[in-house]
């Protein structure tokens, strides 16, 4: 936390910045949920990057049968260039000299927390877009909300839900391109309805038991069959994504999901400002993140928004 010994009223402009720098970063980084989905790639130099991506068939690869003594095949793999381009944000907030001299809580500690949180909830949010920007119409649907029905064998569907069958067939979808779903990304209200399924909620989340006879309740195991959830309102009510974000290719074919394109990391400049008795912290970033993988995201519209 930053105390009011910390923020000297002399000398405000080259002492601060050290210091609210990095708690910048500290409260930012832990903070993203939808970012570290993509690969860093950072710009070193000139303004755009072109980053290669394989064209055409990238799923299956196959090589075919070669008769004796003929000319064996050679093989090729086209490439297309994505050039991106990393967009500015920015945030800025005037302290007073009062503020800091008067404060009785930490407020400056507030401002920043605030300021912190405006700036993920912008790169998430941005990321979301990506994604569903990139999604595949053959790999979006609605869900059906249908699940079989717990301790027997006949379906059973809410409407505007997600059901177990929903999440089999997504991964089903990712398994047909030769991928390993390995992420869900929901919204807290489809993250809800799922804790809701008997399936989940009543005994079994990915193999473990939410109650254990004679323990109480034990902790959620963090898995879904084998998905890791991320669940973030960053992502809009209705709107989920099952993903195979690790990369994960049976066919042996490079694929990350993206990239987040960085030429400026988060930047923290403090500004005394003494016509207004005050201090402005200026928080800026330029990146963009951008898709190289469509195939491997599924998107499942059609859920609850409220």
């Amino acid at each position: 936390m930053i105390s009011r010994e910390e923020l000297p009223l002399t000398t405000a402009g080259a002492v601060l910045y050290p210091a609210l720098a990095q708690r910048i970063v500290e409260l930012t980084m832990p903070a993203l949920a939808l970012k570290p989905l993509l690969q860093d790639f950072y710009i070193q130099r000139g303004a755009s990057a072109a980053i290669p991506k394989q064209k055409g068939q990238r799923t299956v690869a196959v090589i075919g049968k070669t008769a004796e003594g003929a000319e064996i095949t050679m093989d090729f793999t086209p490439y297309e260039v994505i050039t991106v381009t990393p967009y500015k944000i920015g945030d800025r907030v005037r302290i007073s000299r009062e503020l800091i001299e008067d404060q009785i809580v930490n407020v400056v500690e507030d401002q920043l927390r605030r300021a912190a949180r405006r700036v993920v909830m912008t790169i998430d949010q941005d990321v979301n877009k990506a994604l569903s920007n990139a999604a595949l119409p053959s790999q979006t649907f609605s869900a059906t909300g249908t699940s079989l029905a717990f301790g027997s064998n006949s379906p059973t569907t809410i409407a505007g839900t997600i059901g177990v069958n929903d999440i089999t067939n997504a991964k089903q979808i990712l398994q047909n391109n030769a991928l390993e779903p390995d992420t869900i990304v929901l919204n807290p209200i489809q993250h809800q309805d799922l804790a809701n399924l008997p399936q989940f909620a009543g005994f079994l989340l990915y193999g473990q038991p939410i109650y254990a006879q004679g323990t109480g309740t034990v902790a959620n195991a963090p898995q879904l069959y084998g998905l890791k959830q991320i669940v973030t309102p960053n992502v809009p009510a209705g709107t989920s994504y099952i993903l195979a974000a690790a990369g994960a290719n049976l066919s042996a074919a490079y694929a990350p999901l993206g990239y987040f394109v960085t030429k400026r990391p988060i930047a923290v400049d403090v500004m005394p400002q003494p016509q207004f008795d005050s201090i402005d912290i200026i928080i800026t970033a330029r990146y963009a993140p951008v898709i190289t993988y469509p195939e491997s995201i599924v998107m499942l519209l059609g859920t609850r928004t409220s």
